[in-house]
């Protein structure tokens, strides 16, 4: 780049000093002309004459007082220009009377090519810098912003759940800091794989060791007999609290998973209000049983695309929570509305609701707003977690408030696009 720059440079150079002699030919003619303006209708014409010539950057002409008559600096030019032009006197000023008596120096400066000038005297050489100049711009830009690029491609696969991602080996031309980055960031990751693996390993055996057991007492407690009423009662508490406890760890289990490696699979279309109203029909028996009953008002068909099992859970563990907190004889609304973007879904309860300062927290794993209520009620804290991460990973949002007349609202917003996001 720089030879070529150099060469160019050195080309226009020869150009303009073969067209030198040319051009102070030119000019002395030019200061010819001007002193004669000068000698037959004095300085004032001359000023005018000079404003309005051509070259007049070119043109400089001092009074006997040193003093350039346009104002502008005098530049030793004799000293600048070629032995050739002194010999032939080029550069010599123009010596001349004015009408009024005064004597004025002429001189003929060196040419100043403009850009325009260059570009119009040799375009092909600047067409031919603008394409080497790109060329190696994007060259550069290339060798500097690859690894970057690499950097990036990798941390979205371990984003995606691909712990063996590594960065490749950068040049070792490129600066340290880079070098540095890279090296990091694959101990970074390297340190990620080993800590996720160790997690994994961890859920997997607590898993084992804790269902073994379980499994056993399960099954003991079905070769049980029991000789009373009593005998009876407490084995199906124990049976009660054997579920109870299976079902505790799959939830645990499930709420483990790094929130990276979510196994939502959204590939399915399914009818979200038909998921809805089949979920209110199941859990319909129960309330029966309860002396509950639910109140719909749902809208049309609804096709989104997601995980029809996951939102099914995420569904019942809201609508069971809206159930387990109403009182006896009460009622629990499910609504579902839709517009041109998301569908909205409501389930109102009659319970007591939450404090205001503790309407966020309840979708945090294993919080009770009370403890010992939700322990009769059969609540492990878990199910409002494990339905708003789902939820999440639909790319919807849930929010709960409570009902000016009382109760709980939670409302459940989901995309009908599968490619939007909801914020807030």
């Amino acid at each position: 780049m720089a030879g070529a720059v150099a060469w160019v440079s050195d080309h226009i150079r020869g150009s303009f000093e073969k067209q030198r002699p040319q051009f102070f030919q030119q000019q002395l003619q030019n200061r010819e002309a001007l002193a004669a303006v000068l000698k037959q209708e004095g300085i004032k014409s001359l000023l005018e004459a000079l404003l309005q010539h051509k070259y007049r950057d070119q043109l400089i002409i001092v009074d006997d007082q040193n003093r350039e008559i346009l104002g502008r600096p005098v530049p030793p030019f004799h000293k600048n220009l070629p032995g050739k032009i002194d010999r032939i006197k080029m550069a010599d000023p123009l010596v001349t009377q004015s009408l009024e008596g005064r004597t004025y120096y002429l001189y003929a400066g060196p040419p100043r090519p403009s850009l325009l000038r260059l570009i119009s005297l040799f375009p092909w050489l600047f067409v031919m810098l603008i394409i080497v100049s790109a060329v190696v711009v994007f060259l550069i830009a290339r060798h500097f912003t690859r690894p970057i690029q690499q950097l990036r491609e990798t941390s979205l696969k371990l984003a995606e759940g691909n712990m063996s991602s590594r960065c490749p080996s950068p040049p070792t031309l490129l600066p340290d800091e880079l070098n540095s980055l890279s090296q990091d960031f694959n101990f970074m990751a390297e340190r990620l794989e080993n800590l996720f693996y160790a997690h994994k390993r961890l859920l997997r055996d607590v898993s084992h060791e804790l269902r073994s057991p379980l499994a056993r007492i399960r099954l003991a407690s079905e070769l049980v007999k029991p000789n009373g009423s009593d005998s009876q009662d407490n084995l199906n508490h124990l049976k009660m609290d054997l579920e109870r406890l299976d079902e505790l760890i799959s939830q645990v289990l499930i709420l483990s998973r790094p929130d990276h490696l979510k196994p939502i699979q959204q590939e399915d279309w399914i009818d979200l209000v038909g998921l809805i109203q089949t979920v209110v029909e199941n859990v319909n028996y129960e309330a029966i049983q309860l002396n509950k009953h639910f109140e719909t008002s749902f809208c049309e068909e609804t096709i989104i695309k997601g995980d029809g099992r996951q939102l099914s859970s995420a569904m019942e563990n809201i609508i069971r929570n809206a159930l387990r907190h109403t009182p006896d004889k009460g009622w629990i609304k499910v609504q579902a509305r839709k517009n041109s973007e998301i569908i909205s879904i409501q389930i109102l309860d009659q319970g007591e609701g939450v404090p205001d300062d503790q309407l966020e927290q309840i979708f945090k794993p294993f919080f009770r707003s009370d403890e010992a209520r939700d322990r009769e009620r059969g609540g492990s804290g878990l199910g409002l977690a494990i339905a708003a991460r789902i939820i999440a990973d639909h790319h919807g949002k849930i929010t709960a408030k409570n009902r000016s007349e009382g109760g709980l609202e939670m409302t459940i917003d989901l995309p009908l696009g599968h490619d939007h996001k909801i914020v807030g």
